[in-house]
């Protein structure tokens, strides 16, 4: 946002609150000097407001609004009706429904993902199914998405003092005496590593002793 004032068409608190009952977040990238009202928005729906200082300061507000925001308690689930096309190779010639329109692009293939429902062929996905309106993903595309709602919660630090152990995920032996700490998980109880609990929590986001038990 660059401009400095706005033009409601009506109060701005009604606005607010109506956004609030319907859990909607609003986070705000200012371009230009700071206006209190974005802020206060930001502010009653939980989002954020910064104003960019330089190019740096953009690039970082921009990778910051690129992961999902985490889920919140008074969020509704609601279901989503997924198809899991797998990619297959047949003999038999097809039109991919995601050029279909396009004459230049449009061509005949025997490869693609063939919807589970109406057996339609595209040759990527996410997409919505055109003759069926299915959407179909891959599971990798959920499981991307999966983390950033719902993230693994933090490990809790534990003072190994002369006590000995292994690390449950690399199974290393875990440093012992005063001031060694090892990082152990609220639910399963199991003890890792510092390097296995930045693996976890940046890499495979979810707790292995947790998947094994």
């Amino acid at each position: 946002v660059s401009t400095q004032s706005t033009g409601d068409p009506r109060p701005i608190q009604e606005i607010i609150t109506s956004m609030v009952e319907g859990n909607i977040r609003v986070s705000v990238i200012g371009l230009s000097a700071s206006v209190q009202i974005f802020n206060r928005v930001a502010a009653a729906t939980g989002g954020s407001y910064h104003v960019v200082l330089d190019e740096q300061h953009l690039q970082e507000l921009l990778r910051f609004h690129c992961t999902p925001p985490t889920a919140t308690p008074t969020m509704e689930p609601t279901l989503v009706k997924m198809g899991f096309p797998p990619h297959t190779s047949t003999g038999a010639l097809a039109v991919c429904q995601c050029h279909v329109d396009e004459r230049e692009k449009c061509e005949l293939t025997t490869t693609g993902f063939t919807c589970p429902t109406c057996k339609s062929r595209y040759c990527e996905v996410p997409v919505e199914c055109r003759l069926c309106s299915l959407t179909l993903v891959c599971a990798p595309h959920l499981a991307r998405s999966y983390h950033h709602l719902f993230p693994l919660h933090l490990f809790k630090e534990v003072e190994m003092g002369m006590g000995y152990g292994r690390c449950a995920g690399c199974e290393g032996e875990l440093s012992a005496g005063d001031g060694a700490v090892s990082y152990q998980c609220g639910e399963c109880l199991k003890l890792f590593c510092y390097t296995c609990d930045l693996f976890i929590h940046d890499m495979l986001h979810h707790c292995p002793g947790c998947e094994g038990s």
